[in-house]
């Protein structure tokens, strides 16, 4: 057990300090700040940075990285039109997993087409919780200026740690690393409410058929209970009454015979 807890902190600890020389993905400390915050899309792309002389790239996330993490083979000029979506703001299809090098792009200023369309495509896919399309789509704008729609997403600042002085490595969750994600394209529109209630659906029409047989067993079963009660014979009225009519007559007819009997002349 001692091996295995020491060999995870180990480990957060090396990723720590692999996040920690990455001069990319945050600012230096300012005077008062305990905490670093992360770089932006634009800065890493237009701005140098002392202490990373061989430049800083972007991933599709919208992480600043160190040109150390670049690979050429994920280069975004290379993945070809999957992941370029300067047309409709609707297309929440996935793209290719690629980076943004500094040495050969600019980020495009806010006020570009393409960085207007992107962020509205970034809200969009926000809105739908389309992970695909928020991460790994970009907008090409003036000059050949990118715009990354993982850079405008309203969840941007939550993709990053803290990066703070007082923070304990052994609780500190590690970030994902860009060689973890896969560089794979999916061409499914997701639209996961839409599915829900589609599922919500079906799950009502199954059940109709059961509820439907439930009421009918009931039904029946009320009208055996309600035939038997129907078929029991009950005690007949016209029975008592001639028994009691034979008795009256059998008391008729002894009285009569002790009348005659009293109206014999006597032998004597």
């Amino acid at each position: 057990m001692e091996t295995s807890s020491g060999s995870r902190a180990s480990s957060a600890e090396d990723l720590l300090t692999e996040i920690g020389n990455d001069r990319c993905m945050y600012y230096d400390l300012r005077p008062g700040e305990t905490c670093r915050r992360p770089r932006s899309c634009f800065d890493c792309l237009n701005a140098p940075v002392p202490a990373e002389p061989s430049g800083c790239m972007i991933s599709s996330n919208g992480w600043c990285r160190s040109m150390r993490e670049y690979k050429q083979t994920q280069d975004f000029r290379g993945s070809g039109s999957a992941s370029d979506d300067s047309g409709l703001v609707s297309n929440l299809r996935g793209g290719w997993f690629q980076m943004f090098p500094s040495i050969n792009t600019t980020y495009c200023n806010a006020t570009d087409t393409a960085c207007t369309q992107c962020h509205e495509l970034a809200v969009n896919a926000s809105r739908e919780h389309n992970f695909l399309a928020e991460t790994m789509k970009y907008c090409s704008g003036t000059n050949g200026c990118v715009c990354i729609v993982g850079c405008e997403s309203p969840t941007w600042s939550t993709r990053f740690n803290p990066d703070c002085q007082s923070r304990s490595p052994s609780v500190m969750p590690p970030p994902t690393k860009i060689r973890d994600l896969p560089p794979a394209v999916s061409t499914i529109n997701q639209e996961p409410s839409k599915n829900h209630r589609t599922l919500l659906w079906l799950l009502v029409l199954v059940q109709i058929p059961f509820v439907l047989a439930w009421i009918y067993r009931r039904y029946q079963r009320r009208a055996r209970e309600n035939g038997e009660r129907v078929a029991q014979p009950r005690p007949r009225r016209s029975t008592q009454l001639q028994l009691a009519g034979w008795r009256s007559m059998q008391e008729e007819l002894i009285k009569k015979e002790r009348e005659r009997a009293t109206a014999r002349p006597s032998l004597q």
